[in-house]
């Protein structure tokens, strides 16, 4: 199931992603400030009808801490979109980045098993989106040190994910508003840094209020699923692999819904990180059913056994 939540999460931010298109004129601060507004009163109201307590002390802390990380990522990642760095090699860098730190972090911390097969997935995966993204060369004016942002942004969000997997006992709806408090509080701050006379609210009412509006409940439930994600895979590293799926995904809405024309190499790397996931995907349901198969049969012959053992002993021997 865990793969399951990845997946649809990355449909469903995919979905965010091209909502927030239409709507040039909200800065990204606002934008958030709105958005994990809504996701806190969606989460609160959510937690209090599934009765769920407020976690211990402790817990909030880590809870928080993992918000801290998110806005992190947040920050470092339009950071590094804003920087000389082409996209493609922000995009690259942070998609080669962040599941290594992940992973590797995982097994240190969470003692977590790496599965052998996962370096060749994460080469395949991460050729398909070098492909897609198409990083080009470095302005040479630009500092080397530039490259250090799309690396801290994929340690943030490994260390964003690597709480999720760290914080299990937590209902999702229950970690995402700690979440949602910390992102109101920055977003807010931001806004007033940048523009202090202005609301992080909008003054009225219109299609950009509407669209900001169900980008919000789209990525509730889209942030939600992958928290879950997260959470319920048998390892960290299972959940990286199904994360790769975004590069497809996105790349798919930008030719149907922005008429990008689509290329033979974009469209390779897109297979490639499908093909990946759903040989992935297939060798995990086979070797759940033969896990399954010889329980089954480990079941049965113990319950012969007890039958010989019960005639036995009603024949006397």
């Amino acid at each position: 199931m865990g793969v399951f939540f990845m997946v649809l999460s990355e449909m469903l931010l995919a979905g965010v992603n091209s909502i927030v298109k239409f709507v040039p004129d909200w800065s990204p601060q606002q934008m958030m400030v709105v958005r994990y507004s809504i996701d806190f009163v969606l989460c609160g109201a959510f937690a209090a009808l599934c009765g769920h307590r407020i976690p211990s002390r402790r817990l909030v802390g880590w809870s928080i801490l993992r918000g801290v990380a998110y806005v992190s990522f947040i920050a470092l990642l339009w950071s590094a979109i804003r920087s000389c760095l082409p996209l493609g090699d922000v995009v690259v860098i942070i998609i080669a980045s962040s599941p290594i730190f992940l992973v590797a972090s995982a097994r240190l911390l969470l003692k977590e098993k790496i599965p052998a097969i996962w370096p060749l997935q994460v080469l395949v995966c991460l050729a398909g989106a070098t492909l897609v993204n198409k990083p080009m060369v470095v302005d040479a004016d630009c500092p080397a040190s530039t490259g250090l942002l799309p690396v801290a942004a994929g340690f943030a969000g490994a260390m964003m994910n690597l709480a999720s997997r760290g914080l299990k006992d937590i209902p999702a709806v229950t970690l995402c508003l700690f979440n949602d408090i910390v992102a109101i509080v920055f977003g807010a701050a931001w806004t007033l840094m940048l523009t202090p006379g202005l609301s992080p609210y909008p003054a009225s009412a219109n299609v950009s209020t509407m669209l900001v509006i169900v980008s919000a409940f789209v990525g509730w439930a889209g942030v939600l699923s992958n928290v879950k994600g997260y959470q319920s895979t048998s390892v960290s590293a299972v959940a990286s692999i199904a994360g790769y799926i975004s590069v497809p995904l996105n790349y798919a809405v930008q030719v149907i819904m922005f008429g990008q024309v689509p290329d033979k190499w974009s469209t390779i790397g897109a297979v490639l990180i499908c093909g990946i996931n759903i040989a992935a995907t297939l060798q995990k349901w086979f070797a759940t059913t033969t896990a399954a198969s010889n329980d089954d049969g480990y079941s049965k012959l113990q319950e012969t056994c007890e039958d010989a053992e019960s005639g036995e002993r009603h024949l006397g021997v």
